[in-house]
């Protein structure tokens, strides 16, 4: 994370490329990001091929710019880097521990935007790691385009939690 933060800092050439999913992209993603508009990881190896066709074909060329795969926690982005590299791909790294590992080791989480949806009840986090909370879906999220698949899914799965709360506390 803090070599990331540094290259941004350095503006040194680099491709970086969000590994997740698209409703997760919709909520944050790193300035200047490229994605592959996935619906699902299964889908990453087909698209990866295509977007860097001519990486695969020009596999030795010095001056290629270093890609950097990124995930929330490092998981997917670790196998991404790997299938890349596997295709012909040069010059691939992985965001080490992910959006949450670079939220935690650095101030602020310079170069990022937004926030990072993860996969638990506090539906997505900002860069000091602080849950997003039930009320603020009533607000629009930054770069987040009503109806999409993220603000729906979240919405309604709040929507129950609190019906199913209530349920508890209703008199029969």
């Amino acid at each position: 994370p803090a070599e990331l933060k540094r290259w941004f800092d350095e503006g040194r050439p680099m491709v970086l490329l969000d590994t997740r999913n698209e409703y997760e992209v919709e909520v944050g993603t790193f300035k200047g990001a490229e994605t592959l508009k996935l619906d699902n990881s299964r889908q990453f190896a087909e698209r990866a091929a295509k977007r860097f066709a001519s990486e695969i074909s020009n596999r030795a060329r010095a001056d290629a710019p270093t890609i950097v795969t990124f995930c929330t926690g490092g998981i997917r982005c670790e196998k991404a880097a790997i299938l890349m590299r596997q295709a012909g791909v040069e010059h691939v790294l992985q965001l080490d521990g992910g959006i949450l590992g670079y939220f935690e080791q650095t101030e602020s989480a310079p170069h990022w935007r937004g926030d990072c949806f993860v996969f638990d009840e506090r539906v997505a986090l900002a860069p000091g790691l602080e849950p997003l909370h039930l009320w603020t879906l009533l607000t629009p999220l930054p770069g987040l385009m009503v109806g999409s698949t993220y603000a729906e899914a979240t919405l309604t799965k709040a929507l129950a939690e609190r019906d199913a709360a209530n349920a508890w506390t209703e008199a029969p």
